[in-house]
């Protein structure tokens, strides 16, 4: 694994896991990893997992998201603490989920409105099991939220849901799993700042939460604390979220992205927000 980055030639808390603190405008391995499997990257943390199931986590430390049982913040990789098995791994800003061999979810770090899913409001330095909730077959962190998708096609969600990303018609927070309404066919998910997207066997794509950049793609900025319908131009294979805007990929190749574009980031020519899809233009 080679990584590069972080602003003003600094990396703060050794993110970048080189064991220096320095920024990169080139690639640089990551010291002390065997046979990467995945990857994940959150605030100013990242992790990665291992062909042997173990996941090592470098950078910031200060809420226990590197999960090795400290606060110490570390420039190159550590072991999370009893952790083995582990076939998925998420970030959130400063919380890591990690799903299991036997379908369970285990989360440590920043436990801000319930983000780790635990039963308490608690932050962890080291793994935890998420209460109620066994047989994911995926995991998803967005900024202060997590979800689990279900071989059924079932959805459950928990942490931060002031702006209804946990999608059960709500907007109290939650630290246990909950269940997302209207949610038949799930394929997929992507999880935000504040808002969740999902992809359904007939290629469409729901999202619920935060909308105020537009990011759910229903055509405004008005919140949605169940799933709302995108209008799209074809079937979608495959869907990423940021924090402040979506993009999706079609069969065809081509892509439609929405939400923030103050960088440009929609790739549709303009720095214009859009509430709902664009072309991204090549």
């Amino acid at each position: 694994m080679w990584c590069w980055g972080s602003g003003d030639d600094t990396n703060k808390d050794g993110v970048l896991g080189d064991g220096t603190t320095a920024g990169r405008r080139t690639a640089a391995p990551v010291q002390g990893l065997s046979a990467v499997v995945q990857i994940g990257l959150g605030e100013s943390h990242s992790c990665a997992v291992e062909a042997s199931g173990k996941v090592k986590c470098w950078g910031s430390n200060k809420y226990g998201q590197l999960g090795d049982g400290t606060h110490k913040s570390s420039p190159k990789p550590v072991a999370v603490k009893g952790l083995s098995d582990v076939l998925e791994i998420t970030l959130g800003d400063a919380h890591t989920c990690a799903r299991v061999k036997d379908g369970a979810v285990k989360c440590w770090g920043l436990n801000r409105d319930g983000a780790l899913g635990t039963g308490s409001f608690a932050s962890r330095a080291t793994p935890g099991a998420v209460v109620k909730l066994k047989d994911a077959v995926q995991v998803t962190a967005g900024s202060y939220h997590t979800c689990a998708r279900f071989a059924d096609g079932s959805l459950k969600c928990w942490g931060a849901n002031s702006a209804g990303a946990l999608g059960n018609a709500k907007t109290t927070s939650s630290n246990v799993p909950v269940a997302v309404t209207g949610m038949l066919g799930l394929t997929d998910l992507e999880a935000g700042l504040g808002d969740t997207c999902a992809t359904f066997k007939d290629g469409s794509v729901r999202c619920w939460g935060a909308n105020d950049r537009g990011q759910l793609g229903d055509g405004t900025t008005t919140e949605r604390p169940q799933a709302t319908k995108v209008k799209l131009n074809g079937k979608v294979a495959d869907l990423v979220a940021a924090d402040l805007h979506t993009c999706v990929r079609f069969d065809d190749g081509t892509m439609q992205c929405w939400g923030d574009n103050r960088s440009g980031q929609l790739g549709d020519g303009t720095t214009q927000q859009r509430n709902a899809p664009v072309d991204v233009t090549w």
